[in-house]
């Protein structure tokens, strides 16, 4: 992989091809995202990529446009970026499992709608 002024790219043609279309698409298209897994030299399983537009609604996040937002993940990663993430977003702490604290702190009122905005948040 290789970042520079012109852009990221991929080092697998095939792979970097597909990262472009979807660099395109999340600027030109409708809202929303796009995911692909990238090979890895090293044999270990594929990196996942999200791409993604940044939103409008957000001015100083776009101020440069065109943009984007590109996650690389790591599925050999150790690190438990699930509860990690959602403390950090939510401000939850290990030990709270009320779910009524959990619902005041993300501002939902049920079930699915906190499972909703979980997958959004994780998904983004």
């Amino acid at each position: 992989m290789h970042l520079s002024v012109n852009g990221i790219a991929l080092v697998y043609g095939p792979d970097n091809d597909r990262l472009q279309e979807l660099i395109a698409r999340a600027l030109a298209g409708p809202p929303g995202g796009h995911a692909m897994r990238a090979t890895r030299r090293s044999g270990k399983r594929p990196y996942t990529i999200l791409v993604g537009p940044v939103s409008r609604e957000y001015a100083g996040l776009s101020t440069l446009r065109p943009a984007v937002c590109v996650v690389i993940t790591d599925p050999d990663r150790a690190a438990p970026l699930l509860t990690l993430r959602l403390q950090a977003v939510y401000g939850l702490t290990e030990a709270e499992s009320w779910l009524a604290e959990i619902f005041e702190k993300t501002g939902t009122r049920s079930q699915p709608e906190l499972v909703a905005l979980l997958l959004k948040t994780l998904a983004a």
